[in-house]
C-alpha cells in the first residue's frame, strides 16, 4: 500500500510544480512570453496537470482509511469554505486595499482583476474539489462498481457539450448550476472564463481515478498493474485520435470545457504518466526531489492557496499583470515556488509549537 500511495503522491507533486510555473506565466508574463516556445513547453504540463490532480484525488480518496460518508461530506464542505476564503485573500482584500489607498494604481490594472463581482463569481479547482469530494463520499458509501464508474465518466465527458451554459434565468439557481456545467467566457487573458472546472467534464477524471483506486486496493502486484495501465493508456490515446484528427480545435475547445475526444486522450496520457511515476518512484525514493514532491502532495490545499495569494499580490502590488518578460517570469517562478514552500513550513512549525505549548496552571484560591 505504501508504494502505491507514494506513486500517487509523486504524481500529484509533479502537478504542483507545474502549477507554480503555469500560474506565474498566466498572471505575470507578457503576451510575447505567453506565445513563445518557452510557454509551449510549460503548457505541456498544463495539459495533464489539473486532470492528473483530479485523478490522483480519486485514487487517494479510495485508498484513504477514512471511509465513512459523513467525514467525506464534511471534508467536501470544508474545501468549499477554503475556496471562498481563497477568493477573499487573493482578490477581495487586495482590490479593497488598492481601490481605497491607491486609486491611480487601480486604473492601471485590468478591469477583470479589479472587479469584486468577477472575483466572487470565479469558480476554480477548489470549488470543484469540494463538490467532487461530496460525490465521491456518496459513491464509496454505496460501493459502486469500478466499471460503472468508468461508464459514468464516459457519459459525463460526452454529455458536457449539450449541457454547458444551460440556465434557468434565476440568478441563485444558475449560480449553483454553474458548478455543474457553467460556461461564462471572459475576454481576458487572466480569467479565460469564470468557470474553470465545471463538473462536466472534469468529474470524468475523478471517476477514472476512483476506478484505479479500487483496482489498486485489491491488487497484490502494483508494479504489474501500473505497467498494464501504461499499455492501456497508449491504446486509449490511439483510440482518441478517431475524434481528434478530424477537428482537434473543436475537441479541445477552451481546455476547461473539452469534448469527449480530448478527455479520452488525456485519460490515456494520465495512465501512461502514472506508470512512469510508478517506475521512477522506487529509483528516486529517499532523494531530496522525491521528498519535496511528496511533501507538496501531502500539503496540497495549503500550498495551492499560499501560491495563489503570492502570485496575485505580486500582480496587484509589484509587477502588474501581463507585463513581465522572460527574466522576471523565470525569477518569479523560482521565487514563488521557494517562498510557498518556506511559508508552508513556517506555518507547520508554528502549528506544531502551538500544539505543544504547556497549558496554563491555575492557581488555587
Amino acid at each position: 500500500m505504501r508504494q502505491r500511495i507514494y506513486t500517487i503522491d509523486l504524481a500529484r507533486g509533479i502537478t504542483i510544480f507545474f502549477m507554480f510555473v503555469v500560474h506565474v506565466k498566466l498572471t505575470l508574463s507578457t503576451p510575447e512570453v505567453c506565445d513563445s516556445i518557452f510557454a509551449d513547453i510549460l503548457n505541456f504540463g498544463d495539459i495533464f496537470g489539473a486532470p492528473l490532480f483530479m485523478a490522483a484525488m480519486g485514487i487517494s480518496f479510495y485508498l484513504s482509511r477514512h471511509t465513512d460518508l459523513l467525514s467525506g461530506i464534511k471534508r467536501g464542505f470544508y474545501i468549499l469554505f477554503l475556496a471562498y476564503f481563497l477568493i477573499f485573500l487573493r482578490g477581495v482584500v487586495p482590490v479593497f486595499l488598492i481601490r481605497t489607498f491607491h486609486p491611480q494604481r487601480a486604473a492601471e490594472l485590468p478591469k477583470a482583476v479589479m472587479s469584486y463581482k468577477i472575483e466572487l463569481l470565479n469558480m476554480d479547482i477548489l470549488h470543484f474539489a469540494g463538490l467532487a469530494l461530496i460525490v465521491m463520499a456518496v459513491i464509496r458509501h454505496f460501493n459502486l462498481n469500478r466499471y460503472f464508474l468508468l461508464l459514468t465518466a464516459a457519459t459525463i465527458a460526452m454529455a458536457g457539450p449539450y449541457l454547458w451554459g444551460l440556465e434557468t434565468g434565476l440568478p441563485v439557481v444558475d449560480y449553483f448550476l454553474d458548478f455543474l456545467w457553467g460556461e461564462r467566457p471572459l475576454d481576458d487573458k487572466l480569467y479565460l472564463g469564470l468557470i474553470a472546472f465545471p463538473f462536466f467534464p472534469w468529474m470524468a477524471y475523478v471517476l477514472v481515478g476512483m476506478s484505479i483506486g479500487i483496482t489498486l486496493k485489491h491488487t497484490d502486484n502494483p508494479d504489474r498493474l501500473f505497467a498494464k495501465m501504461g499499455l492501456t493508456g497508449l491504446a486509449v490515446m490511439g483510440l482518441s485520435l478517431i475524434w481528434l484528427i478530424p477537428n482537434f480545435d473543436y475537441q479541445i475547445n477552451d481546455i476547461y470545457h473539452a469534448r469527449f475526444g480530448y478527455v479520452l486522450f488525456v485519460v490515456g496520457l494520465l495512465l501512461v504518466i502514472l506508470y512512469g511515476c510508478s517506475w521512477v518512484e522506487p529509483r528516486i525514493r529517499g532523494s531530496r526531489i522525491s521528498g519535496i514532491l511528496i511533501y507538496w502532495s501531502k500539503n496540497v490545499n495549503r500550498i495551492y492557496m499560499i501560491q495563489w495569494v503570492i502570485v496575485m499580490w505580486l500582480g496587484f502590488f509589484v509587477f502588474g499583470y501581463h507585463k513581465s518578460g522572460y527574466i522576471i517570469t523565470i525569477l518569479m517562478m523560482v521565487a514563488v515556488t521557494v517562498s510557498t514552500h518556506i511559508l508552508n513550513e513556517r506555518y507547520l512549525g508554528w502549528k506544531s509549537r502551538k500544539r505543544h505549548l504547556p497549558l496554563p496552571i491555575r492557581e488555587k484560591d
